[in-house]
């Protein structure tokens, strides 16, 4: 790593940023000068072999919405590169080679993010872009247009409709990914071969200003739509029916660019709605963000004006527990060169906001443990003039070894944060404004559970629907030879399977992914354990959507001090009648001592009993619901753990 002194690329306050964006309605933003930022210092790391990669040489920069995608599209076990540049569509493995069949000239130019997802059920993903002449196209992993595609829109092309990404979610309950796109005044639900689910109207004078979010914000099983018309907040259902819209209060209020995204901050099964507007032609020029409850009703404590004059929010905001006080906050950028984090009260996310010197910033934050310490930093780029990727911790203060020197603006773009060839190491993908992609692998390691906004938009599907919760009541069961363990269903919809992991230590910083199991499974067992040491764990979720949720709580399980003497020979335990709809005995084959514990699958120990030189154990479910209870025995021939079924 080589460092260049910021002093040799800003002569203190006179250099000016990247060419700030025009909003929705076509008014410039305040231009910020830079500040003096002597004392800091640029890396300049050398980028993964392959890297950084010209993807088109424009004349005049462009730049694109939203920020790369990572998935294994092709299922060799690798994740690859999708992202879409000036009017072309790459998918590029790691060492930056094209994936056979790519990159794909598009129909026009795309400016946003693409949506990745199985839009089929075939197990394989397809690729969803919207070009700027209106065309969503839909293309599989050889590159082929998918039939029913490229299904055109039709539209105001003067209108803000450059920047909006497509969504993909269930939206009809047939459990295949449908697509929402917005374009001009029109919303639009399309099936995986093309045909219309739903198209309605809303009204707006410039057209949509950003990415929709979809998600169910009110907990009735059906998915809402999330719309920013030019100073209105619009939630429809699926059939396009106006659940509610909030009009922005301020006489210059507007949205631009910066998405709304669907967290449930207060844990009580309702999703709030979070995005950054500002005033433009009049006022005080000044950025806002604001808060709605499900209901469309603006939060307690919102909007918020954010207190420098030309302070713009096109940044969509970002969800993490950065300053780890067990709840959520989001984070953004403004023009106004700072980095501002809000809780759900609409009080500081101390020490946020912080001043970063970075002006006229117009992308967004990623979030997640990029220096293996355990702890949060924001990521973004910037809109310096020779470019910087730059990090920020927990404490508001730049991380070691960045900012990063790219050369060039971020526009509205941002980062990503993965592990793209499963080697353990952080990677970091990211395209500049002049359509360069870079990427690094940093010598961290990766900390899964600790990535809870890894790309923009939040997932693969960009709804900005935030459902990285950790997996709740994590427990385990020694067994002597082997640890069971146990846990709560994660409640996402799209939830694809469980990973777990084993780690020497508390904070589970060294780990190994013992495990992956299916959705189904809420109990594993680590039959590879060494007893003599030891043994943390913790289970993360993965959906469907390409996003690895929040670790649980972590678990420990104890050494045995002699394990030649606790780990029973030619010994066993048989079970009848199971299922059982009123008692179940254990037999054991020789008359043994001990006790027996039964838990629920939220770990809560519901009945227990003792058995003194016997060869059976019987336990009666009284009064309880059916369902699956986990029974522990231990005894002087060791610990050993079964499942039950009970049937009323």
């Amino acid at each position: 790593m080589n460092r260049i002194s910021l002093a040799t690329l800003f002569l203190f306050s006179v250099v000016v940023s990247a060419s700030a964006m025009p909003d929705a309605k076509g008014d410039l933003p305040i231009s910020f000068p830079c500040a003096a930022l002597s004392t800091t210092d640029i890396m300049e790391i050398p980028e993964v072999p392959g890297f950084p990669d010209t993807l088109y040489d424009p004349s005049t920069p462009y730049g694109q919405a939203g920020g790369p995608k990572v998935a294994d599209i092709d299922l060799d076990g690798e994740r690859e590169i999708i992202i879409a540049a000036y009017d072309t569509l790459f998918v590029k493995h790691y060492d930056g080679t094209n994936l056979p069949g790519w990159p794909i000239h598009l129909s026009s130019l795309c400016r946003s993010a693409v949506a990745v997802g199985n839009i089929d059920q075939d197990s394989l993903l397809e690729i969803v872009v919207h070009t700027t002449d209106g065309n969503l196209h839909v293309f599989s992993v050889d590159g082929i247009e998918e039939p029913g595609f490229p299904y055109f829109i039709p539209h105001d092309p003067y209108h803000s409709n450059d920047f909006v990404s497509p969504v993909l979610f269930d939206v009809d309950g047939d459990k295949k990914c449908d697509i929402v796109m917005a374009i001009d005044t029109t919303v639009i639900a399309l099936r995986g071969n093309g045909s219309v689910i739903s198209e309605f109207h809303f009204e707006t004078p410039v057209g949509v200003c950003s990415t929709p979010a979809v998600g169910d914000i009110n907990g009735d099983g059906l998915f809402d739509m999330i719309v920013e018309g030019w100073d209105t907040l619009y939630c429809f259902r699926e059939d396009g029916e106006v659940e509610w819209r909030s009009a922005l209060t301020g006489e210059y209020d507007g949205f631009s660019y910066s998405a709304p995204v669907l967290v449930d901050f207060d844990s009580d099964g309702y999703y709030e709605i979070a995005a950054g507007y500002h005033e433009s032609g009049g006022g005080d020029w000044a950025g806002k963000v604001g808060m709605w409850e499900h209901n469309g009703v603006p939060s307690s404590g919102w909007p918020i004006t954010l207190a420098s004059t030309g302070s713009w929010v096109y940044s969509t905001p970002a969800v993490g527990d950065v300053d780890e006080d067990e709840e959520y906050e989001i984070y953004l950028l403004s023009h106004g060169s700072y980095i501002y984090g809000y809780d759900y009260d609409g009080t500081g996310a101390s020490p946020y906001p912080v001043y970063t010197g970075y002006s006229n910033c117009e992308g967004s934050i990623v979030i997640g443990d990029i220096n293996s310490d355990g702890h949060l930093e924001l990521l973004f780029g910037t809109n310096m003039p020779d470019g910087l990727l730059a990090a920020y911790t927990y404490a508001g203060v730049p991380a070691d070894s960045f900012p990063i020197s790219v050369n060039s603006g971020a526009g509205l773009t941002a980062p990503a944060i993965a592990d793209i060839n499963d080697d353990g190491y952080v990677d970091i993908v990211y395209l500049d404004m002049n359509y360069i992609l870079h990427l690094w692998s940093l010598p961290w390691r990766y900390q899964p559970g600790l990535v809870p906004w890894g790309s923009c938009y939040f997932d693969n599907w960009n709804t900005g629907f935030f459902r990285a919760e950790p997996v709740d009541t994590f427990f385990a069961f020694d067994c002597t030879t082997s640890v069971e363990l146990h846990w709560i269903k994660h409640p996402a919809v799209d939830l694809a399977g469980y990973n777990i992991y084993r780690c020497p230590d508390s904070t589970c910083l060294d780990w190994t992914r013992i495990l992956t199991v299916t959705r189904y499974d809420t109990v594993a067992s680590d039959t590879t354990v060494d007893r003599g040491v030891d043994n943390y764990y913790f289970v993360t979720a993965f959906l469907d959507a390409g996003v690895e949720t929040q670790r649980s709580n972590i678990v420990h399980i104890s050494p045995l001090t002699r394990i030649e003497e606790k780990t029973p020979k030619r010994f066993s335990i048989s079970v009848y009648p199971n299922p059982f709809n009123s008692s179940v005995r254990f037999s054991f084959g020789e008359a043994i001592s001990g006790e027996f514990e039964v838990y629920n699958l939220s770990g809560d120990m519901i009945s227990s009993g003792n058995f003194v030189r016997s060869k059976t154990a019987l336990w009666t479910a009284c009064n309880l619901p059916s369902g699956i209870y986990l029974v522990r025995l231990k005894t002087d021939k060791g610990n050993f753990c079964r499942k039950v079924v009970y049937m009323r």
